[in-house]
């Protein structure tokens, strides 16, 4: 009879779950800020089927091109937190439910449109505020799979990621036992040699 499977800790399981769906969420939004621009590309700078970015240098269309980047994160919002469209929010409200999915506001789109002006292509907003609105959010997912955990957690977390041969669990706080389960999640196993300056590494006896 093959040998089962050691159970996977239940703390750690709701991680992996969480991990995964958090995810998908940054993919899905980091797909959703290039959307927001088309969309607002085809609403506003679309002339005789060419994109016109002078159009830009209107104030008025900076600020309408804004708003269609904002409504489509807004949308989005709505159904990634499944708020019914008969919902209805006032302006502070709509503003942080957008900044909750995409990290940014209307107020601040519009900050970025009226700044940059007919150099607001999408590699400017890639490279200048896409970075930025992305790692926010990546943040505060990474934070949300792991508030479950204790400190009670990290001899759990070290024998699971089979670190314990080289690791001493009695000497990690949580910040450390995350960066061991991170390493073995993404790469399957754990280099100890990643390890060896740290404090609660187990030095190999002198021979």
């Amino acid at each position: 009879m093959a040998d089962e499977k050691p159970k996977i800790p239940a703390h750690i399981s709701k991680f992996q779950k969480l991990s995964k769906k958090a995810k998908q969420m940054i993919n899905t939004t980091s797909k959703h800020h290039r959307n927001a621009y088309d969309a607002a590309v085809e609403a506003v700078l679309m002339k005789d089927g060419y994109v016109d970015q002078d159009r830009l240098k209107d104030m008025k269309v900076r600020e309408e091109f804004a708003d269609k980047m904002a409504d489509f994160y807004v949308g989005k919002a709505r159904q990634q937190f499944k708020v019914g469209k008969d919902a209805k929010f006032d302006e502070l409200e709509t503003e942080l439910l957008m900044n909750a999915y995409a990290g940014t506001t209307r107020g601040q789109l519009k900050q970025y449109v009226k700044k940059a002006g007919k150099k607001f292509t999408f590699d400017h907003f890639n490279t200048e505020q896409r970075p930025a609105l992305m790692e926010g959010l990546e943040k505060n997912l990474n934070s949300a799979t792991v508030s479950h955990f204790d400190q009670k957690h990290v001899g759990d977390i070290v024998k699971y990621t089979g670190a314990g041969k080289f690791l001493d669990a009695g000497k990690m706080n949580l910040q450390d036992a995350f960066g061991v389960l991170d390493q073995y999640e993404n790469n399957g196993t754990v280099l100890e040699k990643m390890f060896e300056e740290k404090h609660f590494y187990k030095k190999p006896a002198k021979k």
